[in-house]
């Protein structure tokens, strides 16, 4: 909230990301939206949003796979370059990228994961686990890939790149929520900022 207040006005062009809305209102709205969609998981299905402090290999199993993901989303971009307007440059994306990593994680992870947990667990009567978990993840991260590349998908033609960051988004969402279901809600955010 701090950095869409600090930042209203400047060169970051948050219009890309939030259309007509209002910065400060769309992260108000991202919050109320991640709160609630963490109460769920948390108080019903047992995620936890704060990590054992004792637990030394937090920093591994959020951390690698993350930056494994983003140097394969590097090379993409390396072989077959994203569009120029996908990305904000220094000194600009060291306010955005958090910030808006802050927002995916409430918008696009917490909030619909509580739907389909609420929805598959509801089905079973009992909390989820296993296969149910897995398909809750599967789902909530394919939406996101597929809203990650819809806008290729909407165009005359789609490019092998378009489907490989799909992929990668779609993988990076699923390993996320492994680490929110392991480690806790802060974990995942940790994951958020290593890729």
């Amino acid at each position: 909230m701090a950095v869409a207040c600090v930042t209203q006005g400047t060169a970051i062009d948050f219009a890309r990301f939030f259309g007509p809305f209002d910065p400060r209102l769309a992260v108000l709205v991202a919050i109320v939206l991640g709160g609630l969609g963490m109460c769920y998981p948390h108080t019903r299905q047992g995620f936890a949003i704060m990590w054992a402090p004792g637990d030394l290999r937090l920093g591994a199993h959020a951390s690698v796979p993350a930056m494994v993901l983003a140097c394969m989303m590097v090379l993409v971009d390396v072989a077959a370059p994203l569009p120029v307007d996908s990305s904000i440059t220094p000194p600009w994306a060291l306010l955005t990228y958090p910030d808006m990593g802050f927002i995916n994680d409430m918008v696009m992870h917490a909030f619909p994961l509580a739907l389909v947990l609420l929805i598959l667990a509801g089905l079973r009567k009992r909390r989820a686990s296993g296969i149910t978990l897995l398909s809750a993840f599967a789902v909530v991260a394919g939406c996101e890939a597929v809203f990650r590349i819809l806008p290729a998908l909407a165009g005359a033609t789609v490019c092998w790149s378009d489907l490989a960051v799909g992929v990668i988004v779609f993988a990076f969402g699923t390993v996320q929520f492994g680490i929110f279901r392991r480690h806790g809600y802060l974990a995942m955010c940790l994951a958020r900022m290593d890729y």
